[in-house]
């Protein structure tokens, strides 16, 4: 079965989530960043990424030049869906604060953590 951007829409569905319910930013690949300057910038390697599990893990992300932590709350393949779980003080670059829904990609994650 070929999974499609749609049917992982659904498959967050599933969860309670839509695409409507997420605040939009641009996020930063940080994957890509990794591959432009791999001896200062570390990222997940695939296999962390593929270990991370919707409630069992925040993770750390980048938009408008600042990086924050989102709880993430549920995933489908390589997009996850989370929320804002720190205050920021870039608001006004990317529109994010604390407690917002974002959608994001795998590729876009800088560090992982396990939550207590």
């Amino acid at each position: 079965m070929k999974i499609t951007r749609d049917s992982k829409a659904s498959e967050l569905a599933d969860h309670g989530f839509s695409k409507s319910m997420a605040v939009s930013a641009e996020f930063i690949d940080a994957q890509a960043m990794q591959k432009a300057y791999p001896k200062t910038f570390k990222s997940p390697c695939e296999t962390e990424l593929a270990e991370i599990i919707p409630g069992a893990h925040a993770v750390k992300i980048s938009a408008g030049g600042e990086r924050f932590w989102v709880k993430v709350q549920a995933r489908a393949g390589e997009i996850m869906v989370g929320s804002v779980c720190n205050d920021l003080i870039c608001t006004e670059d990317h529109g994010l604060e604390c407690g917002d829904i974002v959608e994001f990609e795998t590729r876009h994650i800088y560090a992982i953590e396990r939550m207590p």
